[in-house]
């Protein structure tokens, strides 16, 4: 392919990439070296992996998801290489829009209701197209929240105390009960329509073996006003209970995982402090979550 990338249309700015509409019902993905914890170039391969492994899955589901057209690696003498690119992915264009939590809580309760449904249901619909896949043979543990690993930073001594502070609620809780899992399903990989209806879902770079409990703390922390509700429909939806303490020490991790990110990666000091007020709030809750 041979593209002028500054005359595409911007669709999305993520953590590892940009994404483009090449206006022929594709768009093209293109990841970074570095962005969040890991490596970009190894995401967005794996990304490909489930793409391709999705594909023939064999579950129905509401909503649609990319099907994988081609992929390539960025060339190093290139001006894209030397703005951090690394490697190209182009997939199948969803249509619909994501949402945002300013305009959710400004919605009625029957409006609130209805998204967390529309929500809970694909996330159920997601995990049952994991499971009639063979992606699950190839996933491990999520191992972004290696604890020590986040010290390889040059942390301020309050950012090393909280990662220290949340090591033993992680050592009491390590008897968890692991399943493939999206990963990242956050209002950013969901696309809806004028109903708020789920018509996508995407972004698999995060796909792993973990909880339910860190599945569904993207969205709990993202769309506080709806958590219950997302929690009670996927409850019902599903027909697995959700632990409340699991649920409130994946939302600690993610919440920690933002700070860190905005932080110290991205350089976004208004965001990483949002983070770190919630993260010490959450934290402040926990003796009465975590029985240690």
């Amino acid at each position: 392919m041979r593209l002028q990338i500054e005359d595409l249309p911007v669709l999305g700015v993520g953590v590892w990439g940009v994404v483009y509409d090449l206006d022929d019902g594709t768009v093209l993905k293109l990841a970074r070296r570095e962005g969040g914890f890991g490596d970009g170039h190894k995401k967005v391969s794996h990304e490909i992996d489930v793409m391709k492994s999705i594909a023939f899955a064999r579950s129905n589901v509401s909503f649609k998801v990319p099907q994988f057209v081609e992929s390539g690696f960025i060339p190093e003498h290139s001006k894209l290489y030397g703005r951090g690119f690394s490697i190209w992915l182009r997939s199948t264009k969803i249509v619909g829009r994501s949402l945002e939590d300013s305009e959710v809580a400004r919605l009625g309760e029957s409006e609130r209701s209805a998204i967390a449904a529309s929500l809970a249901r694909a996330l159920n619909e997601f995990h049952r197209l994991l499971d009639g896949s063979d992606i699950h043979k190839k996933l491990k543990p999520d191992d972004v929240f290696e604890l020590m690993n986040l010290e390889d930073l040059a942390l301020r001594e309050r950012d090393r105390g909280r990662i220290h502070s949340v090591v033993p609620l992680f050592d009491a809780h390590s008897d968890r009960q692991l399943r493939p899992i999206h990963g990242d399903f956050n209002i950013s990989n969901v696309l809806v329509d004028e109903r708020f209806d789920v018509t996508g879902v995407l972004d698999f770079a995060e796909v792993c073996l973990g909880t339910l409990e860190d599945e569904l703390s993207s969205l709990t922390t993202e769309l506080p006003i709806l958590a219950e509700a997302i929690v009670n429909q996927f409850e019902a939806t599903s027909g697995h209970d959700i632990d409340p303490a699991r649920l409130h020490l994946a939302e600690l991790k993610h919440d920690l995982i933002s700070l860190m990110i905005s932080r110290y990666r991205l350089n976004r000091p208004k965001e990483a402090l949002e983070c770190e007020e919630r993260f010490d709030r959450r934290l402040a809750e926990s003796p009465r979550s975590f029985p240690l």
